[in-house]
């Protein structure tokens, strides 16, 4: 059976079962993960867990299956310990021992951290294909425990009549540890005074337990210019003692007038002499301002069917501007790239907005790359914004979220 729901990613501490649930923003209902480049994937073996079989020769025997369409390798598979911004990788295996050609295709995956690869996805009677099932660690998920056992899963579907699950299971052990606030980088809802003032910050710090690699540096930089990070202050001695750490610094994190009005979620890089790579934490939160008014926190599309063929265009979402007569709003862009916004005039400082995606015949899929389609297509995408411009003397930009689904043919 075809899995139409969302997909979900289990993470628990060794000890205790420790649940983890999405990590993002209330108004970001999904996980927003951009893969950051790292190190060539690598796969992995360790002494499995009880009625675990490790899964890295693709000459096992296939099970067979109860309606004789396709075999099965077996579905879980134990990876090794890993470090932070490090791939690993799991291969499964599906086996057309029917008579007729079937096609494959990635149902749903755990979480934006996991990337599935389907080698072919589609089958003749005998064929192999390869299920590619890689993950890689991220900052955000070493904030929430000390030590985590993670599984990261796939369904695929064959022929979209049933699906078989897969799933891998590896063991978090980094290099580099950080202690977080409620264990995520949250402002919260945030008033446009405290920015001014200065008032609102967050504080975490980044630390080592290891005695070689006591002497680490960090550095600390944003994409956006609404971010400032402080300069890295190493930790006391007495702060050190309590995180049983041999290394570390304490970062603070404040907002400037220069990031809009609205949800945000932005990315953090960490760069440190522990890591070739650059590592990355997440920062949210909700400007509030008094001028702005919504009649919802945004768009969400997660339970949308966006259909390439059919179109979409959302129920209208109100937007309201406060205290000075005659103020006017432009759309100053929208992501992905593939939607359009109507914004249209309802009376004196007031709109609907309107998310609208075009058919497949309309000119602004042509400006669309091919892998990026078809990365929307297998995956879909995850999040994205609306950013506007007014003319209002308090209120210069502000943006509007979007909650992100997979196009549909």
């Amino acid at each position: 059976m075809q899995s139409n729901g969302p997909a979900w990613c289990h993470l628990r501490e060794d000890r205790s079962n420790f649940a983890w649930n999405s990590i993002v923003n209330v108004v970001f209902m999904i996980c927003l993960g951009v893969l950051c480049g790292c190190d060539a994937p690598i796969q992995t073996k360790s002494n499995p867990l009880p009625n675990l079989q490790v899964v890295d020769d693709p000459t096992l025997t296939l099970k067979p299956t109860k309606d004789a369409i396709v075999a099965a390798s077996p579905s879980i598979v134990e990876l090794n310990e890993v470090d932070v911004g490090q791939w690993v990788t799991a291969t499964f295996l599906l086996k057309n021992q029917g008579t007729k050609p079937v096609s494959l295709r990635v149902a749903s995956r755990s979480c934006s951290c996991a990337r599935v690869q389907l080698e072919p996805s589609e089958l003749k009677p005998g064929q192999i294909s390869k299920v590619i099932l890689s993950w890689v660690a991220d900052m955000d998920q070493l904030a929430l425990a000390e030590q985590l056992q993670v599984r990261v899963s796939a369904e695929v579907a064959v022929n979209d009549l049933r699906s078989f699950h897969f799933e891998a299971i590896a063991h978090l052990k980094p290099s580099i540890r950080v202690a977080l606030p409620q264990g995520r980088l949250d402002f919260g809802i945030i008033n446009t005074r405290d920015i001014i003032t200065g008032q609102k910050q967050l504080v975490f710090e980044i630390y080592s337990q290891a005695e070689a690699k006591k002497h680490f540096h960090v550095q600390l930089q944003s994409g956006h210019a609404g971010i400032v990070i402080s300069e890295p202050e190493p930790l006391t001695p007495e702060r050190l003692a309590a995180l049983q750490a041999s290394s570390g610094y304490r970062i603070r994190i404040q907002l400037n007038r220069n990031m809009p009005a609205g949800p945000f979620r932005e990315k953090v890089t960490i760069l440190t002499s522990l890591y070739k790579h650059p590592l990355e934490l997440t920062v949210v939160g909700l400007i509030s301002h008094g001028a702005l008014s919504l009649s919802s926190e945004g768009f969400n599309l997660a339970s949308t069917q966006l259909s390439l063929s059919r179109g979409y265009r959302s129920a209208p979402l109100k937007l309201h501007l406060r205290y000075e007569p005659n103020r006017m709003v432009k759309v100053e862009s929208v992501s992905p790239a593939f939607l359009k916004v109507n914004l249209i005039p309802v009376k004196e400082n007031e709109w609907n907005v309107v998310l609208v995606m075009p058919t497949k015949d309309d000119p602004i899929w042509q400006q669309i790359r091919p892998e990026q389609l078809e990365e929307w297509q297998k995956y879909g995408f995850e999040m994205g914004e609306i950013t506007c411009s007014s003319d209002h003397s308090d209120l210069k930009h502000f943006r509007i979220p979007i909650i992100g689904t997979r196009l549909m043919p």
